[in-house]
C-alpha cells in the first residue's frame, strides 16, 4: 500500500491488484490509497502471468478474478510485485 502511494507521486496511473475485497492495512493508509485519483484498485484478483517478449520486454499482466474466474489483461511495462506473506502454521 505504501508502495502504491509512492509510485503515484511520479506515475500517471498505478493499478493495485488485490486478492481480497477489502484491505487489511490501517484505515488511514487504506483511505489514502482509495482517495488517490491516480491509484486504481483491482479487487478480488491475482496475477496469473506476465506477457511480452524478449524484444519488446513486458507489455501486459494477465489477471484472474478469484471469485468469478474471469480473466483480463492490464497493459503495463512495469510491475512492482509484493509476494504474499507466508501462512501461519
Amino acid at each position: 500500500m505504501e508502495d502504491a502511494l509512492v509510485l503515484a507521486r511520479t506515475s500517471s496511473v498505478v493499478k493495485l491488484v488485490h486478492r481480497r475485497d477489502s484491505f487489511r492495512a490501517s484505515k488511514v493508509l487504506a483511505d489514502r490509497v482509495l482517495e488517490n485519483p491516480k491509484i486504481e484498485v483491482v479487487w478480488n484478483a491475482v496475477v496469473e502471468r506476465f506477457e511480452g517478449s524478449e524484444e519488446a520486454g513486458m507489455t501486459a499482466v494477465a489477471i484472474k478474478d478469484v471469485k468469478t474466474g474471469a480473466a483480463s489483461t492490464v497493459r503495463s511495462r512495469t510491475v512492482l510485485q509484493n509476494p504474499p506473506k507466508p501462512s501461519k502454521p
